[in-house]
C-alpha cells in the first residue's frame, strides 16, 4: 500500500484547535503480523515575531503519541517541520511498537511508545498539531506526506 499527498489545502492558521496535518485510512487487516507502517511527513512551519507554542501528535485509532509538546517556535520566518513515524506490529495484529524521528529547523525529535491497536479493524492514522494561542502570523502547511505499508 503507497499513498501520498502534496500541498494539502488545509493549513492551520489562527487556531487553537488540535488540528489535522495529514489523515488516512487504513484497511482492516492491511497492517498485517510483522507489517510496518511508514509516513514520511514534510510541513512548513511559518512564524511571526511572537510565535505560540505548538503540540504536535501522532494517532492510529484512538491510541496517540506526543511527538512534542508545547514547543516555543522559533522567531520569525518559514522552517521545516520533518517527522518520519514507523509503526510495527509486533507478534500480534494488536501490539504495536512506534517511534518518530524527525526535525524541527535544526532541533531533532525522537518519541516512541507501544500500542495496542486492532489493525484487524480498519483504523485512521493521523498527524496533528495543536498551537497554545492564537496568531494571525504562524501557520502549518503540509507540502509532503508519502504512507507505505511493507
Amino acid at each position: 500500500m503507497s499513498m501520498s499527498s502534496v500541498d494539502v489545502v488545509s493549513a492551520i492558521s489562527n487556531s487553537t484547535a488540535e488540528t489535522d496535518l495529514f489523515s488516512a485510512s487504513i484497511p482492516a487487516g492491511k497492517l498485517g503480523l510483522e507489517k510496518t507502517l511508514a509516513l514520511h511527513y514534510v510541513g512548513r512551519l511559518t512564524t511571526g515575531l511572537l510565535p505560540p507554542a505548538v503540540t504536535i501528535k501522532v494517532y492510529l485509532g484512538s491510541s496517540s503519541l506526543t511527538v512534542f509538546t508545547a514547543v516555543a517556535l522559533l522567531a520569525s520566518g518559514s522552517k521545516p517541520l520533518v517527522l518520519d513515524v514507523r509503526i510495527s506490529n509486533v507478534n500480534s495484529m494488536s501490539a504495536q511498537y512506534v517511534s518518530v524521528v524527525g526535525q524541527y529547523n535544526t532541533s531533532c525529535i525522537t518519541a516512541d511508545a507501544d500500542w495496542t491497536v486492532d489493525t484487524t479493524t480498519a483504523q485512521t492514522l493521523r498527524v496533528t498539531a495543536q498551537f497554545v494561542s492564537l496568531s494571525t502570523s504562524t501557520s502549518i502547511q503540509t507540502k509532503e506526506a508519502v504512507l507505505e505499508i511493507s
